[in-house]
């Protein structure tokens, strides 16, 4: 597990000059164990999470079939998977809003929703898919005025159970989903 972990350390430290992302300029430190699907059997992290009775690092923020209240950022031409990390380009007002909040938080979490048509400018719950990702905004680069990067960690599949603010930006009560099990032969 030591060396996956250094291995980990060292990919995400240096960042993702294929995907334009520049290192990342604090210290990572790997805090839990990888996906189960990745792990050998009986493993420490294995007995780590038969334990704890959750998995640490999908299930730090609140445990699948929970709800709680989350910003919502809606994506257009561009799907946020669970376990990636992905810089979006944030410009519109509510958006912008919502990010200039999450810069204010210690770990800023938000619900990711891809929009039904890319053309709506200013997308209702209705014109945004239901299954979408929860979030960790891992870092965030002011391009201009009321423009921003944001580099986002997919955590987790979410549902929006149910839309609660559009102002000032949208937030709605989000359903953390189970993570489908795939085990290798």
């Amino acid at each position: 597990r030591s060396q996956a972990v250094k291995e980990v350390t060292e990919l995400v430290s240096r960042g993702y000059p294929e995907f334009g992302l520049p290192r990342i300029p604090f210290p990572v430190r790997v805090i839990s164990a990888p996906p189960p699907r990745l792990r050998a059997a009986n493993t420490a992290a294995d007995r780590e999470m038969d334990v704890l009775g959750f998995d640490p690092m999908t299930d730090s923020l609140f445990p699948v079939g929970t709800e709680a209240v989350l910003p919502i950022l809606p994506l257009r031409n561009s799907v946020l998977f669970p376990a990636s990390v992905v810089p979006v380009n944030v410009g519109r007002s509510r958006s912008v809003r919502l990010i200039e909040e999450a810069c204010n938080q210690e770990r800023p979490t938000l619900g990711v929703l891809a929009q039904r048509k890319p053309e709506t400018e200013d997308p209702t719950f209705e014109e945004l898919h239901a299954i979408g990702t929860i979030a960790r905004v891992l870092k965030v680069i002011r391009l201009g005025s009321g423009n921003y990067s944001v580099v986002l960690q997919g955590i987790g599949r979410m549902r929006m159970a149910e839309g609660l603010e559009r102002h000032p930006y949208l937030q709605a009560r989000v359903e953390r989903l189970p993570e489908p099990l795939i085990v290798d032969p």
